[in-house]
């Protein structure tokens, strides 16, 4: 029987994109485009794979330092690159990156140690491992720097011991450089203080 005047709307046509919706493409892939869509495709999953495998948590891949990286490993061109060994990451490229943060460090503070000194701070904290460590920063007119963390564990953290781990590094910086030590206010770090200061 045929169709009467009420039984519905009529169909779209299949390539006919619903009333209100953006016009569709029709310009068709191109074959670089295809070839750069797969390539594209199958570089995601061999980076995904690597991610999981590797156990790398999932925020390193905002990192500017990661995206870097990766960038100017595309903009070498060079195919037969291959990344460096674990035993070159952790000792002669560790110490050249350590050497270069150094200078980068000294190049911003200047002289303003000396012209104007320096506050030690002090502070002990738990890691996600639950060790407890000591963290020694210097701050100063020009800015702050990580001077070093100390391992606490199975030490009894009473004044003597707490001066003892940040003595070294306020002879590092210089006692007449050092203008005040700062830590929290419990009686242990208030007495490693004071002890500092005499």
């Amino acid at each position: 029987e045929g169709a009467g005047a009420n039984d519905g709307p009529p169909m779209q046509e299949p390539d006919m994109a619903p009333q209100g919706s953006p016009p569709r493409e029709m310009r068709q892939v191109n074959i670089v485009q295809g070839f750069n869509a797969a390539t594209k495709l199958q570089l995601d999953k061999v980076w995904a794979t690597a991610f999981y495998e590797a156990n790398i948590p999932f925020n390193v891949i905002k990192h500017p330092a990661f995206i870097n990286a990766v960038r100017e490993t595309v903009r070498a061109r060079f195919p037969a690159y291959l990344p460096p060994s674990m035993n070159a990451i952790r000792t002669k490229l560790l110490s050249a990156r350590k050497a270069e943060m150094v200078r980068q460090v000294r190049e911003l503070t200047g002289n303003s140690t000396e012209k104007y000194g320096v506050t030690i701070c002090a502070d002990g904290w738990d890691n996600v491992q639950n060790r407890p460590l000591l963290n020694v920063i210097q701050s100063g007119t020009r800015g702050d720097v990580f001077l070093g963390t100390i391992d606490t564990t199975g030490h009894y953290k009473d004044s003597d011991y707490i001066a003892s781990q940040i003595r070294p590094f306020v002879e590092r910086v210089g006692p007449q450089h050092v203008v005040q030590v700062c830590t929290d206010n419990t009686p242990n770090m208030l007495g490693s203080s004071r002890m500092l200061e005499t």
